[in-house]
């Protein structure tokens, strides 16, 4: 029984002394709200690089500018002192000595100085078209000077009037038949349609023709019957200004075989941007980026 009572009372008396904490951290935060400029958090950096070799964190929604708390952290420099009179100090890391010069830089400083150490972006973060205009085609003007000129150097952009506009026969050809047998790459009866005289140019009333269908959803068995057997232009844009190529650069795994017959019908399809400024190799996934440039490096006779 004494045991028992001896109990409840040490845990009355440790609420107590919870409570009475509670109640006087309470009242520092007050303090600090009432002066500070309520800034998320910052930090002190103590002595020069690197900054993660010792560094203290103030407590949260005080400022630069809070001007009690610098001074106190003046005064503790100063005297060496670990204690403060108007503010809690926070813990610092080993190796602060009294004398130390410190900086108060805010936790954004903070992250800005460690992303500067980081290393080079990994070759998926790197812009498929900045690797073909710094390491292909620059790759080609460092070379030989007794080469022929490349095509990247010499090719013109696709005009305006070079693609095709829509017409009402295209737009009703485009039909639910057409559309279901590219969806299953289904060849032979796209051949038998053409072969009836069906108009395999089609496309909706927002310019997705047939080989956009195609290039987003089919084989390059369907792709190459519809460029060459039926004589479907690749340069056809919807109303978003994507092209053929950037439905094919958009699939969920990449499919060079699509891409290598459009290319080789017409390359300039690789640089057509969008009505974003978007072109077709930045629709490719991020985890997609460096097998793409491995493509087009094998593969640079279809661009270059």
């Amino acid at each position: 029984m004494m045991d028992c009572n001896s109990k409840n009372n040490a845990l009355f008396d440790s609420q107590i002394v919870v409570t009475a904490a509670q109640r006087q951290l309470s009242g520092m935060v007050s303090n600090l709200n009432n002066d500070a400029s309520f800034h998320t958090q910052f930090a002190i950096a103590v002595a020069q690089p690197p900054l993660s070799s010792s560094v203290a964190v103030l407590p949260p929604r005080v400022s630069l500018i809070d001007n009690k708390y610098a001074q106190a952290c003046s005064l503790k420099r100063a005297l060496g002192s670990s204690s403060l009179s108007s503010h809690k100090t926070p813990k610092v890391r080993a190796g602060n000595t009294p004398g130390t010069p410190v900086r108060i830089v805010s936790s954004d400083s903070l992250q800005s100085a460690s992303l500067s150490g980081k290393q080079k972006p990994r070759d998926d973060e790197t812009c498929i078209y900045t690797y073909i205009e710094s390491v292909l085609v620059g790759g080609l003007q460092r070379g030989n000077n007794d080469k022929p000129a490349n095509k990247r150097r010499t090719m013109q952009p696709i005009h305006a009037s070079e693609y095709l506009t829509p017409t009402a026969e295209q737009i009703a050809a485009y039909s639910h038949d057409a559309i279901a047998a590219v969806r299953t790459n289904d060849v032979v009866a796209l051949r038998h349609m053409h072969r009836e005289g069906r108009i395999l140019r089609c496309c909706n009333h927002f310019g997705e023709s047939l080989l956009h269908t195609a290039c987003r959803r089919s084989d390059a068995a369907v792709v190459s019957f519809l460029l060459t057997e039926a004589g479907v232009s690749p340069r056809i844009r919807d109303d978003y200004g994507r092209t053929p190529l950037h439905d094919a650069c958009w699939r969920g795994a990449p499919a060079y075989d699509v891409v290598e017959a459009l290319l080789h019908i017409e390359p300039r399809l690789a640089f057509v941007p969008d009505v974003r400024g978007h072109k077709p190799f930045q629709y490719a996934r991020k985890e997609h980026r460096g097998a793409w440039k491995e493509f087009l490096g094998r593969r640079r006779d279809l661009i270059l």
